[in-house]
C-alpha cells in the first residue's frame, strides 16, 4: 500500500467513524444511566438506546473498526495504531466543535497542535 493510499484510507476511517460518532451522541439522551445498576435500569437503558441515529452510527463507528483492521493488516502496529488514534481524535474534536457546538479550551487546542505534529512525525516514519 503506498503512502497516498494509506493517507486516503486513514482519511475515509475517520471520517466513517467519526460520523458514527457525532449520530451516536445525537442520538443518545442526555440523562441516559445504568445506574443504580440493576437488570431493569439495564433494560430501559438498551430500550432508549434503540433508535435510527444510534443504530447507523454503531453501523459507521463499526465500518471504520473493519477499515482499522485494514490499516493494521498492512502497517506496524507501533506506526498504525497511534496514527488512527490521533487522526481519529482530531477528526472527532473538530465535528465536535463544527456540529455539537462544543468548546475547546486554549489547553486543549494548544494539545491539538501537538498531535499534529505527532501525526506529522509519526507519518514520516516508515
Amino acid at each position: 500500500m503506498s503512502g497516498l493510499q494509506l493517507a486516503a484510507l486513514l482519511v475515509v476511517y475517520a471520517v466513517v467513524g467519526t460520523v458514527g460518532l457525532i449520530m451516536m451522541k445525537r442520538g443518545l439522551p442526555a440523562d441516559l444511566s445504568i445506574f443504580p445498576l440493576s437488570f431493569e435500569s439495564v433494560l430501559r437503558f438498551s430500550q432508549r438506546c434503540m433508535n435510527l441515529l444510534v443504530i447507523v452510527g454503531f453501523i459507521c463507528y463499526a465500518g471504520s473498526f473493519a477499515l482499522s483492521l485494514v490499516i493494521l493488516a498492512v502497517r506496524p502496529l507501533s506506526f498504525a495504531y497511534p496514527l488512527m488514534g490521533a487522526v481519529a481524535y482530531v477528526a472527532a474534536l473538530v465535528a465536535a466543535i463544527v456540529v455539537l457546538g462544543e468548546r475547546v479550551t486554549p489547553v486543549g487546542a494548544i494539545g491539538v497542535v501537538l498531535i499534529g505534529v505527532g501525526i506529522v512525525l509519526v507519518a514520516r516514519t516508515p
